[in-house]
């Protein structure tokens, strides 16, 4: 749990040796760029296409082993959706660890969202990929999930 730069109240972040995403990835991106975006696995997008955001954040995050996908990891907190500036990762499934290939801006927009998000992408140069162990990176999804149920149930 941490309070990002713009967020009003503490979240659920995601940490890379115990750094927070979005400051990790500093480097790869601008700081001015990224600075203060939360997880896009968080139950807090907005709009119409809210509920399918979130499926498709969780669905992406950790693909079938084999596969790899373009999975939508950091959002903007000023909209929270899609339609604001979110950072894509290119997450592949190698059966023991997962990988982030490369990460980039989703460069998709209009009626093509939420589905079309991270297709196409700018990748980012820069950035030599990271590798997660499969067990660690499996807790940080069921810790977003549980979130997320816990939010679904105290709305109902």
């Amino acid at each position: 749990m941490r309070k990002s730069f713009y967020a009003a109240d503490e979240h659920l972040d995601i940490a890379v040796d115990g750094v927070p995403l979005s400051e990790a990835l500093i480097g790869v991106f601008r700081e001015d760029d990224i600075r203060g975006f939360i997880p896009c696995l968080l139950p807090c997008h907005e709009g119409p296409d809210a509920v399918r955001e979130l499926e498709i954040s969780i669905e992406r995050f950790l693909p079938l082993p084999g596969t790899i996908t373009n999975a939508p990891i950091l959002m903007c907190p000023d909209d929270v959706d899609f339609w604001c500036t979110i950072v894509i990762a290119e997450v592949q499934h190698a059966y023991d660890h997962i990988r982030w290939n490369r990460v980039g801006f989703n460069q998709c927009g209009g009626r093509k969202l939420p589905e079309g998000v991270g297709n196409p992408t700018e990748w980012m140069g820069g950035f030599g990929g990271w590798s997660f162990d499969l067990s660690e990176y499996q807790a940080v999804l069921e810790a977003f999930r549980l979130l997320s149920t816990e939010d679904i149930d105290s709305n109902l």
